[in-house]
């Protein structure tokens, strides 16, 4: 028996646990499913009622089920075929390390020239992180990525981040936007000087487009 077809009595045995107006045989079927310890046993149930219509009442689904019925030594092949095929799609259906999603971060980058400007210093950039990271909160607040960023108070992740000048953040900026669909994000520009300063992220999980973005704007770790 294939895995599709498996999948295909798995899910009737779904909606005979579910639906309304049952049998008293689809009952008992839906029982085996909820209560057994053998979930291929509980299939075989189910394949048996697909194919073997004469079965009606309890006695002959417990036959069945307990392989005491006429017939079910004969389909051993099946019970095998199930139980491998159902630790595979289990197995399948597990999250793994290796498919989980990577966790959800924030890039804020920060111009650099601006520390050494007069007027500026590392308090006001800070400032300027604060500004541009509450900013892209707001704005994103309805997507499902800084919800889930949102909730989970204790794991925030950010990355602080430089690039050189104005020319390099308005360059980020632009490729931003013209991602498709464009990557979320904030650029703070301080007023009443009307200067960028910073561009936060909104949440996300670093994406190859995203990689590629800040790459080619040149922006890299903040350092000192």
């Amino acid at each position: 028996m294939h895995i599709v077809q498996l999948r295909s009595v798995w899910e009737d045995a779904f909606v005979v646990s579910t639906c309304q107006g049952q049998s008293e045989a689809s009952k008992y079927v839906a029982l085996y499913i909820q209560r057994s310890h053998n979930i291929a046993q509980a299939m075989i149930v189910i394949a048996w009622r697909r194919t073997h219509p004469q079965l009606r009442n309890r006695r002959h689904y417990h036959a069945v089920y307990t392989g005491t019925g006429p017939g079910f030594h004969g389909h051993r092949h099946l019970a095998m075929a199930m139980t491998d095929a159902t630790a595979a799609n289990v197995e399948a259906q597990q999250p793994s390390s290796s498919t989980a999603l990577p966790p959800l971060t924030m890039q804020i980058v920060v111009r650099r020239d601006l520390l050494e400007a007069d007027g500026w210093g590392l308090g006001p950039l800070m400032a300027q992180v604060a500004h541009a990271t509450a900013a892209v909160l707001h704005e994103t607040r309805g997507r499902a990525e800084t919800v889930a960023y949102l909730e989970d108070l204790q794991n925030m992740r950010k990355a602080v981040l430089q690039t050189a000048d104005e020319a390099s953040l308005k360059r980020l900026s632009d490729l931003l936007q013209s991602s498709n669909p464009p990557i979320p994000y904030h650029l703070w520009i301080e007023q009443p000087e009307n200067i960028p300063t910073c561009i936060a992220l909104a949440p996300n999980r670093r994406e190859n487009k995203i990689k590629k973005a800040l790459d080619k704007s040149g922006a890299r770790l903040w350092k000192g």
